[in-house]
């Protein structure tokens, strides 16, 4: 089993480090550097071996650190018990892990190649894959659960057991699901049953906290060890299992694989956003030229692109309303919402970037129109470009300013119904700050689709650079929540920078996206 073990983590590493190269010679400085044999460079393949590693121990720390610090948030933000909280919490999740994440179920390439191309023990690959991925588990959640633990008062003992618990768990379900393969149980039956029971337990691990209950520690740490007794015949189970192999060419079909996957996902997209178009002569414009061109493009995708950005506005106006009833009814809430609106603005980055509809509009923009138009040299013109650049942006600014201006007149009207403040500038301050967002986000998304351009007809994502920027953008709004800053400073910051920004990044976008806005 262990040299089954070494063959597979080869298996990975090999195509790890190929990835590696594919992004470097993604990245629009280094890419010129390259050679166009980098593939068969020692060197390149030493500094890929380097990073595939780093990776791999990021793997272990990284991922449960973040995750354990997003509880921490979201703890320390509810007026209860931080230990009790947390403990509620990680219960519950661990649990939803389970059902929607476990190893030995996913279609990974190591296993499509050494299962299915190189013949490979099933039994063997898979069990050893299994427990490398648990002792991963147990290294990196052990070390974040004790400092998680310090943190939040959870007792050292309840933070030791928190790994092995969640072993446990992922184990009885990995054990149920392979028993139900082998009695040839409704699978997409239960895939449906696993996602309404992962829905109720997500609501059950934050509702009651939010409410204030969290139950004794004690109870926990009974209900821990029961699983992990109740998870040693589900690892026996495990091991005298007999069909790994018919088990593995179920889930390594074309359809449930990287490559193939991503191409059925984009088609399945693209389906779903043609039955959503608006068509027929009916439809027309009174504009010109390339004006015409994305009104008729707007007219037709109403559904996709306003649909989405009406429902938030609804819920957003439903929420301003509940909030400011509240302030009517219970004093205490009236001064939590004032002091969250004049000292907590950060979070609103997060938010704001959480609705914005921008990634939605672009990703449309090239599926239903620059994934054909781009094959034509007139469409590639600079003056093409650009103009449509002009008239996308606006329109783009336009349908992210339904949901964003409910939020900009609510949250004023919220902070004078919560009992107001002396400084009158903070009124004007919500409103900009949510406009400047607004726009900031909607030019940022459609700049980053024209200079980087990152989809090939396929659909999938192919610039590493686009990638980084999206994700950088994710972690700057993320690490704001949490953070206590004056209205005033921060709005009159945010706004500031917003304008600039949008200013340097349309005259970036005029600059470069003539050479950059092409077919990957």
């Amino acid at each position: 089993m262990f040299r089954t073990f070494l063959v597979s983590q080869r298996l990975k590493n090999a195509y790890r480090v190929n990835g590696v190269i594919f992004s470097l010679k993604s990245f629009p400085l280094i890419k010129h550097i390259l050679p166009d044999e980098a593939y068969a460079s020692k060197g390149l393949k030493i500094f890929g071996s380097i990073i595939s590693a780093l990776m791999e121990v990021g793997s272990v720390f990284l991922p449960k650190a973040l995750y354990l610090y997003g509880v921490y948030l979201a703890v320390h933000q509810m007026s209860v018990n931080p230990a009790s909280a947390s403990v509620h919490i990680l219960f519950l999740l661990s649990i939803i892990g389970a059902l929607v994440n476990t190893k030995v179920f996913s279609p990974t390439k190591d296993k499509f190649y050494g299962i299915v191309l190189m013949r490979m023990n099933a039994r063997k690959f898979v069990l050893s894959n299994y427990l490398y991925e648990m002792m991963k588990t147990a290294v990196g959640m052990m070390l974040a659960s004790l400092v998680f633990g310090r943190l939040s008062g959870i007792p050292d003992s309840l933070s030791l057991l928190l790994p092995f618990y969640i072993i446990s768990v992922k184990t009885i379900y990995a054990a149920f699901k392979l028993y139900a393969f082998r009695h040839q149980f409704n699978l997409k039956a239960a895939e449906k049953i696993t996602l309404a029971v992962s829905a109720v337990l997500l609501a059950a691990s934050f509702l009651p906290v939010y409410l204030g209950y969290a139950a004794d520690l004690n109870m926990y740490l009974y209900l821990e060890c029961m699983f992990i007794l109740l998870s040693l015949p589900a690892w026996r189970y495990l091991f005298c299992f007999d069909q790994y192999l018919d088990f593995s060419r179920r889930i390594l079909t074309p359809e449930n694989m990287i490559s193939a996957s991503t191409l059925t996902a984009g088609q399945v997209m693209q389906e779903s956003m043609r039955k959503n178009i608006s068509g027929g002569a009916e439809i027309t414009s009174g504009k010109h030229g390339y004006a015409y061109l994305n009104d008729l493009f707007v007219k037709r995708h109403q559904r996709i692109l306003l649909r989405s950005s009406k429902m938030i506005a609804a819920i957003e106006l439903v929420v301003f309303i509940c909030a400011a009833v509240s302030c009517f009814l219970f004093p205490s809430a009236k001064e939590v919402i004032n002091k969250i609106l004049l000292s907590s603005m950060p979070a609103l980055l997060f938010l704001m970037y959480m609705t914005n509809r921008g990634e939605t509009v672009t990703r449309s923009l090239f599926m239903n129109c620059d994934c054909s138009m781009l094959s034509y040299r007139f469409y590639r013109q600079p003056k093409a470009i650009l103009s449509l650049f002009k008239c996308r942006l606006l329109s783009l600014i336009l349908i992210d300013l339904v949901q964003a201006s409910v939020m900009a007149v609510g949250l004023p009207i919220l902070l004078w119904v919560s009992g107001g403040t002396e400084q009158i500038l903070n009124y004007l301050l919500l409103f900009t700050t949510v406009i400047s967002l607004s726009i900031f986000f909607s030019v940022h998304n459609l700049v980053l689709y024209y200079l980087l351009q990152p989809y090939n007809p396929e659909l999938q994502t192919k610039s590493m650079t686009y990638v980084v920027a999206r994700a950088t953008t994710y972690v700057v709004c993320y690490t704001a929540v949490g953070k206590h800053v004056s209205t005033l400073f921060f709005g009159t910051a945010v706004s500031v920078f917003c304008i600039l920004y949008a200013l340097t990044a349309c005259l970036l976008a005029y600059r470069y996206a003539p050479k950059t806005f092409k077919m990957r």
